[in-house]
């Protein structure tokens, strides 16, 4: 029986029953009901196979029938549907003997961004246990739990609030309110320690990389190391903490905490602002990538594809802002790129690459604003690059639609996802509310059949659906043959099984603008540079580019050649920092470069300073290194600490502190740095160290100091602005109850030194 379905689906093909124009075709793909054919490659069907031979690669890939526990899709097209069963059994292959998700087939685990992201597509509704126990391994000390990430974890990478998203729904589902108020709790306290830890007050916007963006040199410039990216401010990591804040507001006036939900609307208010008044870009109709944060800020105005498409799902924009802004670059052959433009030089994984399960959300996003032939193009490309493959790929090359990667895993959960929720939210229309389900199917318009979904579970209901016609605007709604108003949403306390019609109108047209750039453009940044023997900046790269020259953020000028004449302060430090100009593309900022007077920098020892914990080590890694004394302007041996020694093993415990005393000082505006050591890798783990900052006996904030990457090199902290007192000063680095990591761990780090440099 299992067979039967995918050979009669077949046979009537063969004699024309479905035969008609292909449903998807651009210049490169051809995608009909039994086939994928581009260029010499082909996907096919042999009864219950799905055949590939891609890249010169057999695969025969044997698809059972979904089993009559979970939903059926039938769409009247046997390679959607045949794929559809793939899915749903590549889900079921992702579980492990524990009953949690895997993230795929080369990870044995499932970690906070990967499960969420993909439960909040569609594993929330058919795979609700499941997914209720996985959400729960992602919980300690009744905070989430932040991916290894950049650095060493949170606060460098601060996205676990999509926990919140994806929990809020799969409770929505569970028919648990102990589960749900769990949610509730563990997101609110999530929320609050974000507060304390990684918000600024003055931009009204979280610190941390961007959303799932985690390997550092994918999406970020070379010359940015990881305490860069953690001061750095994300528009997708921003949005998903408005939209954790909206959430958590809605289940507050669920639980009768009213008092509660207008203080996180009001949280989630003071982050939409930021976002408006600090990411969006009104030059080009999106939310920039990020913010460089430091003395001299610099937004970077490339395209982070997930954190605008979560901008449009969360409400965040709608109607011509957010069509603008799905197609401001044009798409490439194989889906959109998960960053626009492409950085010079690097591999493709995140860089020059596709990731399905943000097709997915770009694809949903589309679908909310009617954007029928964007919701096309990713739908369609998703089935292309499964039915080549023969599995749901974690990526692929945006450039060449291969599957070579630096890293590439077959049954990617999030992919799976993906495809799962393009049906169930996007062809069915199936969207979750507190009061029921809300329908606004998108069917393409190549479709002529009907689409069917069945055996859909809901609380205590099966839902029967079938879409008829195509579009995306809604004539009518029928439950069991009753009309029902066009606002009508599916009770979620209906029992028993009913029938759903959806009757869609094909008359749906969106007027949208030409895209003003491809999506495969590339940007190069300006690593290297420094200062020629007449004191003025010089730079690598070629000499027929043009180049903008900013200083202290302040544009000074453009110029064609790799020298520019400065005319810095005797008694301020002055930044530059010089970007290519190409084709009216973003400019990346490049390695920031420091003219530094002597008069204008202080160094202070941490042998001199008083501390607590830790002790005084003279001991050089590697032994060969020789330790030197950096004078202003001097650059630091990575491999040596500076002057006598260093404090070693510092910060473990509590009352571990450091205070430095600075004497003879010009009142001033201060760029304040700390040179440490936090051995650890520069793109994964969690240990990441936190401490307090407090100068003259006022708290400023809390310091960052990411993996430093080799255990033998030193590394500076972001720099930190500060205003200092004429003569004496005290600076103080401390623990306190707000500088535990993610495991509730103070983490020692190694201290050479303070640097102070004058910037007003």
């Amino acid at each position: 029986m299992k067979r039967l379905f995918f050979i009669l689906c077949n046979i009537f093909l063969s004699v024309g029953i479905f035969f008609g124009a292909p449903l998807y075709k651009s210049e490169i793909l051809t995608i009909t009901d039994l086939s994928v054919r581009e260029n010499n490659y082909r996907a096919w069907l042999e009864g219950d196979s799905l055949c590939s031979n891609y890249n010169g690669e057999m695969i025969r890939k044997k698809v059972n029938r979904v089993s009559e526990d979970l939903p059926e899709l039938s769409t009247g097209y046997p390679m959607i549907d045949m794929l559809y069963a793939l899915a749903i059994a590549e889900v079921q292959q992702d579980i492990n003997e524990s009953g949690f998700f895997t993230a795929g087939a080369e990870w044995n685990q499932a970690w906070t961004r990967d499960m969420s992201y993909a439960i909040w597509l569609s594993l929330a509704a058919s795979f609700n246990k499941v997914s209720v126990d996985s959400l729960k391994t992602r919980i300690f000390n009744g905070k989430i739990l932040q991916d290894t990430g950049t650095g060493g974890s949170y606060p460098c990478s601060s996205d676990r609030v999509i926990w919140l998203l994806a929990a809020y729904e799969t409770a929505l589902l569970a028919k648990d309110m102990n589960f749900y108020k769990e949610v509730y709790e563990v997101g609110k306290n999530t929320l609050l320690q974000d507060l304390e830890i990684i918000y600024d007050n003055k931009r009204k916007l979280y610190r941390g990389e961007e959303s799932f963006l985690d390997w550092r040199e994918q999406t970020y410039p070379r010359w940015m190391k990881p305490a860069d990216i953690a001061e750095s401010f994300s528009s997708g990591t921003n949005i998903i903490h408005y939209a954790a804040w909206k959430t958590l507001a809605k289940m507050a006036e669920t639980l009768g905490k009213n008092e509660e939900a207008v203080k996180w609307n009001d949280y989630a208010a003071q982050v939409k602002d930021g976002l408006e008044k600090e990411l969006w870009s009104d030059e080009r109709g999106y939310y920039a990538a990020y913010l460089i944060d430091g003395i001299y800020p610099e937004k970077y105005e490339g395209y982070d594809n997930l954190g605008n498409a979560l901008s449009i799902l969360f409400g965040l924009c709608d109607g011509e802002k957010a069509i603008s802004m799905l197609n401001y670059y044009k798409a490439g052959d194989y889906g959109f790129s998960v960053v626009t433009p492409q950085l010079n030089r690097i591999q493709p994984y995140h860089n020059d690459a596709v990731w399905p399960f943000v097709q997915g959300y770009r694809a949903l996003a589309a679908a909310k604003v009617k954007d029928l032939e964007t919701f096309s193009h990713e739908f369609f490309t998703v089935i292309r690059s499964a039915a080549l493959f023969g599995t749901f790929k974690e990526n692929l090359v945006a450039s060449t639609g291969g599957k070579k990667t630096l890293k590439n895993s077959d049954r990617q959960l999030w992919s799976i996802a993906a495809y799962i929720g393009m049906v169930y939210r996007g062809l069915v229309g199936i969207n979750f509310t507190e009061a029921g389900i809300k329908l606004a199917p998108v069917v393409p318009q190549s479709f002529k059949a009907i689409v069917r979904l069945n055996r859909f579970v809901y609380n205590d209901s099966i839902l029967n659906f079938e879409i008829q016609g195509n579009g995306a605007d809604v004539k009518a709604i029928y439950l069991d043959g009753k009309k029902m108003p066009l606002d009508y949403i599916i009770p979620a306390t209906l029992q028993g099984t009913h029938n759903v019609t959806v009757v869609l109108s094909a008359d749906t047209k969106v007027e949208k603008q030409a895209a003003k750039y491809s999506a495969k453009e590339e940007i190069k940044v300006v690593e290297t540079a420094g200062f020629n023997d007449e004191g003025n900046l010089k730079w690598n790269g070629k000499e027929d580019s043009t180049y903008a020259v900013f200083c202290n953020g302040e544009k000074l000028g453009e110029t064609k050649g790799l020298t520019f004449e400065i005319q810095p302060s005797d008694s301020l430090c002055s930044e530059y920092w010089i970007g290519e100009i190409k084709n009216g593309l973003p400019i990346l900022k490049g390695a920031p470069v420091w003219y530094e007077p002597a008069s204008a920098v202080i160094f202070a020892e941490a042998e001199k300073a008083d501390f607590i914990g830790g002790e005084f080590s003279d001991k050089l890694r590697p032994k060969t290194a020789k330790p030197i004394s950096a004078e202003p302007g001097e650059r630091f041996s990575r491999l040596s600490f500076n002057g006598k020694g260093f404090v070693d093993g510092w910060g473990a415990k509590l009352e571990d502190s450091i205070e430095f005393t600075v004497k003879k000082m010009k009142a001033g505006d201060y760029v304040l740095d700390v040179r440490y050591q936090n051995p650890g890798p520069i793109n994964t783990g969690e240990k990441c160290a936190l401490r307090e900052l407090e100068v003259n006996g006022e708290k400023i904030r809390i310091v960052y100091f990411p993996h430093s990457g080799n255990p033998r090199e030193w590394e500076l902290t972001a720099g930190i602005l500060v205003k200092l007192k004429s003569g004496t000063n005290s600076i103080k680095l401390y623990n306190s109850e707000r500088t535990k990591s993610q495991k509730d761990v103070y983490v020692p780090i190694n201290i050479d030194l303070l640097r102070l440099r004058k910037v007003r």
